[in-house]
């Protein structure tokens, strides 16, 4: 848990200093802007929140699994595509709703997780698009290992503004 936190504040630091207009523009309509990849992360922390409490609370056909390679999450050459429900609204947002869009799902997170026992949390599993069933600590670990991921596309449009 640890870990995802200190992720998290090196990519609120980051974006810090950058305007409303830096943080929403786009270099080309292909791309996404910084914001529009903040907005990913918070709906992909809301998406796996859900799926986490879902499997807590599913008493039947969750079975535990192996661990899967999550580490290659941070691998940005292996370009993979959102699914439909993570990808960003494209509408203008500020920096001060998007913190605390970030603070409220990182706060169901951290309330979803904290309420079952270590051992139930390696026992049960949840499908995840790319990797096949996750164990839910994986879960949790692929979100900081994910926003690594964006926190180097981010520094990349940073320096390009």
């Amino acid at each position: 848990m640890e870990q995802i936190k200190e992720i998290r504040e090196q990519l609120l630091n980051e974006v810090k200093g950058l305007s409303n207009e830096q943080l929403n523009q786009k270099e080309n309509s292909d791309e996404w802007s910084i914001m529009e990849i903040l907005e990913h992360l918070h709906l992909i922390e809301e998406t796996a929140s859900k799926a986490i409490q879902e499997s807590l609370s599913e008493t039947t056909h969750n079975t535990p699994t192996s661990e899967k390679p999550i580490q290659f999450t941070t691998n940005r050459r292996h370009k993979v595509k959102a699914p439909a429900n993570l990808v960003p609204s494209g509408n203008y947002v500020t920096i001060d709703e998007m913190e605390q869009r970030l603070t409220t799902s990182r706060s169901n997170l951290i309330d979803i997780i904290s309420k079952p026992s270590g051992q139930e949390l390696t026992q049960k599993s949840y499908p995840h698009p790319i990797f096949g069933d996750l164990i839910l600590t994986q879960w949790v670990e692929f979100l900081g290992l994910h926003e690594l991921r964006h926190l180097e596309q981010i520094k990349e449009i940073k320096e390009s503004l």
